[in-house]
């Protein structure tokens, strides 16, 4: 996906720079773009011009409005992400200093009480504080008071289940286990409170209607759940290799594949893309993304949990093929055309119809070609490289 100079955009903090309760993207507008090939990003926060160029893989669109402009951007201040995230969050308990006094902490010797702030449990476990609040003090009787609590709760609990357990003998209840309905989620009366209903299953992959809204609409995001049924489809029609379920994938557990494959993965961003060996040399993954150019650590890291080789990195080939409209689409076109022994640079496919195409597929319990509006030629067969090393 393309960005523009105006454009709004978010970047991705990392964890280790921001707390659990901060901001995990830091929202920008994109002020410059450099390159022709890779395209580099730079951009511009409320804090200042960031230090740092991003890649498409780096960031994601941002749905809204920002007080942010491309104007006399040059004149703000540059600085690095951290630094812009340290301005944008509120200060947490991981900024506040320690003491680690000896005493009690009732002097201006005690850098907390200087700085007119509270002592936390960060700055001297186990003795006694006269700058701590109310409920860091007296630790050894507040430990007692949560024991005596506890036993309070426990007693109380043990009284319930007894009562519970005289009207449990007075009076059975019957569940009806013949309704499809959800068992998990029944009320003391015995009854569900909430039916699943269910679509169309394929082999050990139940789709529900839920799935078929998503379908149905446009811009909603396909789950995992629709491509591993889709995926099965697939394997059961073609007996093509791979096509394992992708949520593995986030947990790099793939079956190791040492022949073609082909195989859904997601970005780590909401983006699904298809990866395949069929046509490629020992060490090298084909990767069909309609989206993106480069390949972030989630890729990378799915692509060396799957493919099977000797050498010491595995090549990237990103394939010069239609680019998608929209961020909502998912790669189980591609990973059709390969399976039926077509390559995906040569189809245009009908974008429109393809959520459709899917739809009626699973019901019919067939996958065939998604609609192509006609062929194409592309200017070239590869349009980017990246690499993935091994250790």
């Amino acid at each position: 996906m393309f960005f523009c100079p105006g454009n709004f955009v978010s970047v991705r903090i990392p964890r280790i720079d921001h707390a659990s309760t901060d901001r995990h993207w830091l929202p920008c507008v994109v002020v410059e773009r450099l390159g022709k090939v890779h395209h580099l990003y730079r951009l511009r926060s409320s804090c200042g011009v960031l230090k740092t160029c991003f890649g498409e893989s780096d960031l994601e669109l941002y749905h809204g409005s920002l007080p942010l402009t491309v104007e006399d951007w040059k004149k703000d201040p540059v600085l690095s992400l951290r630094e812009a995230t340290k301005k944008l969050n509120s200060p947490n308990e991981f900024e506040v200093g320690r003491c680690n006094c000896k005493s009690e902490c009732r002097s201006l010797r005690c850098s907390c009480r200087k700085l007119g702030s509270p002592c936390t449990s960060k700055c001297h476990q186990g003795l006694s504080c006269s700058n701590c609040p109310p409920s860091q003090m007296d630790a050894p009787a507040k430990r007692r008071k949560v024991v005596s609590c506890l036993s309070t709760a426990k007693n109380l609990i043990l009284k319930k289940q007894q009562s519970q357990h005289k009207n449990t003998t007075q009076t059975s209840t019957v569940i009806d286990l013949t309704s499809e309905t959800d068992t998990n989620e029944t009320s003391s009366t015995g009854t569900c409170k909430k039916k699943v209903d269910k679509w169309v299953k394929v082999e050990d992959v139940c789709l529900t209607t839920a799935d078929q809204g998503i379908l149905l609409h446009p811009t909603a995001w396909v789950t995992d759940n629709i491509l591993a049924a889709g995926q099965r489809l697939l394997q059961r029609q073609t007996g093509a290799h791979g096509l394992q379920p992708p949520c593995i994938g986030q947990m790099c557990a793939f079956d190791i594949q040492k022949g073609d494959f082909i195989q859904i993965v997601n970005n780590g961003h909401a983006h699904w893309l298809t990866i395949s060996t069929i046509g490629a040399v020992d060490g090298t993954v084909n990767v069909y993304d309609s989206l993106y150019m480069s390949a972030s650590s989630c890729i990378k890291e799915q692509v060396a949990a799957i493919v099977h080789t000797d050498k010491k990195a595995i090549t990237l080939n990103f394939i010069d093929f239609q680019m998608q409209r929209g961020t909502y689409e998912c790669g189980l076109a591609f990973a059709t055309c390969l399976a039926n022994g077509c390559l995906p640079e040569k189809q245009l496919f009908d974008q429109g119809k393809m959520r459709n195409h899917l739809r009626e597929g699973l019901q019919k319990g067939k996958l065939t070609m998604f609609p192509i509006m006609k062929e194409r030629t592309p200017k070239k067969v590869i349009r980017a490289v990246d690499t993935v090393t091994l250790l």
